[in-house]
């Protein structure tokens, strides 16, 4: 989490980020308080049908942590598992070069 908010914190004039909680909230809504906590600033939603929601089929989850980078038109660009250090930023720079 600490790299997706640094990057977003430096680019959030040319990127949008957006979380998506796929575990059961509960009464709690665990996942809120978690973001809270983690201090995400960016839309952090919640489905909590795990891999079986609309959400999850729509982006084919199938593993954690996916990564989708979308077009402002909504256009699925890329999208890839796991989160080596670099590799987003890496990612993302090939659909935004200027990306800081």
């Amino acid at each position: 989490m600490p790299k997706i908010k640094e990057i977003y914190e430096a680019n959030k004039d040319i990127l949008t980020v957006i979380g998506i909680n796929t575990e059961y909230a509960g009464k709690n809504n665990s996942w809120a308080a978690t973001s809270e906590r983690q201090g995400i600033t960016w839309p952090n939603l919640n489905s909590p049908h795990r891999m079986s929601g609309e959400i999850a089929s729509r982006f084919r989850l199938v593993a954690w942590p996916l990564q989708v980078l979308v077009s402002p038109e909504g256009v699925i660009l890329d999208r890839w598992y796991g989160f080596g250090d670099g590799y987003l930023r890496m990612q993302i720079q090939k659909y935004i070069p200027e990306l800081k």
